[in-house]
């Protein structure tokens, strides 16, 4: 069976200037934008060694150095407070001219993608510690991920099986990969960097699949 027959597999969001943005999150909170303004995001992979995310009380991940995504979607500047009005006014021009940016009405719009309980790292080079160029993240916090992760969502044909138990049992399986059988379907470029996209991804095969249709994998337990 085929990733692409269990999950809808999507780039993570691309805000066009990562710097402006992404901070962490008391730096938002030391320029009075306040965590309605804000939307907790995981660090680039490079910085999120951790291969589980877990969260705290209010959905924030731990252990990864809370970073947060200014989101300001769907709000006009009369909508805004001050202090948040102040850092978008700040922004260099270099920002505003982002390919990205300037398409969006307003410029500030983010992407909205739902939480993603599953995630890859979409390019890396092989580990000298675990020999594998990607991961694949368990998210168990309500943050959203940049477009350097690929995010699954479980199919709506497999919601009743998607409880955690379900997820924590394919993240398993899927952790297991060899980074052979993932590239067979991606690309390598020279100096031993991989890279997968999400349709690619999609046509990996993972052995015993067929195995979540089965009632064994039905728990009572809900949500991610």
């Amino acid at each position: 069976m085929s990733l692409g027959e269990l999950f809808n597999i999507r780039r993570g969001i691309a805000t066009g200037a990562n710097d402006f943005f992404i901070k962490p999150r008391d730096e938002f909170h030391r320029l009075g934008i306040s965590d309605e303004y804000l939307k907790p995001i995981l660090p680039s992979p490079r910085h999120m060694p951790l291969s589980e995310v877990g969260m705290d009380a209010q959905g924030w991940p731990v252990d990864t150095g809370s970073y947060a995504l200014l989101d300001c979607t769907g709000l006009n500047d009369r909508d805004l407070p001050f202090p948040v009005v102040s850092y978008l006014n700040s922004a260099d021009p270099k920002v505003h001219s982002s390919y990205l940016v300037r398409g969006r009405t307003p410029w500030y719009s983010q992407e909205q993608r739902p939480v993603a309980p599953i995630l890859c790292t979409y390019m890396g080079r092989s580990s000298t510690r675990t020999g594998k160029a990607f991961r694949f993240i368990r998210n168990r916090s309500h943050a959203t991920a940049t477009n350097s992760y690929l995010m699954l969502f479980p199919k709506s044909e497999f919601a009743d099986l998607a409880t955690r138990e379900w997820l924590d049992e394919m993240w398993v399986r899927l952790s297991a990969l060899t980074t052979e059988s993932i590239v067979s379907e991606g690309r390598e470029y020279g100096g031993g960097l991989k890279k997968i996209e999400p349709k690619e991804l999609g046509r990996v095969q993972v052995a015993g699949l067929d195995e979540v249709r089965q009632p064994s994998f039905l728990f009572q337990e809900p949500s991610f």
